[in-house]
């Protein structure tokens, strides 16, 4: 299952061309329809925060 190397995400990643304000309306309209149940929870985690040092766990070149 899956690949035998990165490559193929990193390029899809690195490399494709993206509309952002697209994906940042598609993203908007499926939250929405999402958060407008009763029961929804909306969970934030950014874990792309800037670290306050090179010895900050995680903060090692990747």
């Amino acid at each position: 299952m899956g690949h035998t190397s990165p490559y193929r995400l990193q390029h899809f990643l690195s490399r494709g061309v993206w509309d952002h304000d697209a994906v940042r309306d598609r993203t908007a309209i499926w939250a929405v329809g999402e958060l407008a149940e009763d029961d929804a929870v909306l969970i934030v985690n950014e874990t792309g925060d800037e670290k306050s040092s090179t010895d900050a766990v995680g903060a090692a070149r990747q």
